[in-house]
């Protein structure tokens, strides 16, 4: 029992489950404010009014050119840091630590996890690393015996797991929205709530003004459904890239019209899109193994790139052309955009 206090994982990096999600194609407000603390934590809201260059020299909207500013506008992991370091020394009194020396471990651990990608873990034991018991009063106890030192040992762990699961990650869920990029795959930004909801809100706004989303109401959306005329709702979120938010969508979820709803999940109704989309999934599968020349071109990760790639070096070797090659990269703009 011990080692499974001392050793399980304590939390494992998924940005989305730490920030709001979306019920409809229009964005909800997220309402929870940061809490004020004194003056010298304030973060202003106010934004730099000059624009970031364009460095390609070519011509850029005020809209563009303010969501690149503000996509470039999240906290580092050091300033995330020091936010948090100032909550605890505030809050934590030093004889709770039992010394400067344990404060200092538990900061550069926490240092650590902020560092941290996407999928990465962080456990009890790591957190606990370098930390002295001697050093907490509150701790001592007359006998030294080993059964004794498990149970003192045991009895920081809960105090630091509380102090890491209660406060630091709550701290993080109030202040900062939590994300990945499509640019750095795994690396996790944080963004200060008030940034984000700038970003999120021209975001949603460029997709409606493009008829991409449209808003529908609760009511419509159950008549849709009941009468098997869409396949459902799900969860929709923006990350980050170069340019602006793309949208995704997690349709392997089943979601409740109505937060905190008891409805079973049962019947066609209450399953998830993905899983109504199991059949055409399986017969495009068929299609695609059965029938490969459909596919023209098209290949799916990166070990059909290697056998094509092959295929193309064998047939360019054995023809004996030494003049050079020429490949071109492209990239169609809104893409995903433009399917109807």
């Amino acid at each position: 029992e011990e080692k499974n206090i001392l050793d399980a994982p304590v939390f494992m990096r998924r940005p989305p489950n730490m920030t709001a999600n979306h019920e409809t194609a229009v964005k909800q407000k997220d309402v929870q404010q940061p809490i004020a603390l004194d003056n010298r934590q304030q973060r202003t809201d106010d934004f730099v009014q000059s624009l970031p260059i364009n460095l390609r020299g070519e011509k850029m909207s005020d809209d563009a050119a303010s969501q690149e500013f503000l996509l470039s506008q999240h906290s580092s992991v050091q300033q995330t840091y020091e936010l948090l370091r100032s909550i605890l020394h505030k809050v934590v009194p030093e004889a709770l630590w039992g010394s400067r020396h344990n404060r200092a471990c538990f900061l550069t651990n926490t240092l650590l996890f902020l560092k941290m990608g996407r999928f990465e873990k962080i456990t009890l034991h790591q957190l606990m690393t370098g930390m002295r018991l001697n050093d907490c009063d509150w701790l001592k106890l007359d006998s030294n015996s080993q059964l004794e030192f498990h149970v003192r040992r045991a009895a920081l762990g809960k105090l630091v797991w509380w102090l890491f699961n209660t406060l630091v990650i709550t701290v993080l869920k109030s202040y900062f929205y939590i994300t990945e990029t499509s640019t750095h795959r795994n690396q996790v930004l944080y963004y200060r709530k008030s940034v984000w909801n700038r970003q999120q809100d021209t975001a949603t706004q460029q997709h409606l003004s493009r008829h991409m989303l449209r808003p529908v109401s609760k009511n419509t959306v159950r008549t849709l459904i009941r009468d098997q005329q869409c396949l459902g709702v799900a969860h929709l979120r923006f990350i980050p890239k170069r340019t602006g938010l793309r949208p995704i969508v997690n349709m392997g979820k089943w979601l409740a019209l109505q937060p905190g709803s008891k409805q079973e999940k049962t019947g066609w109704n209450n399953a998830s899109i993905n899983y109504k989309l199991q059949n055409l999934f399986k017969v495009l599968t068929y299609t695609k193994d059965t029938v490969p020349d459909m596919l023209g071109a098209s290949v799916f990760g990166t070990n059909n790139i290697y056998k094509k790639w092959k295929d193309f070096v064998v047939k360019h070797r054995a023809s004996g052309h030494t003049g050079p090659l020429y490949f071109v990269k492209v990239d169609i703009q809104h893409c995903f955009d433009s399917i109807p």
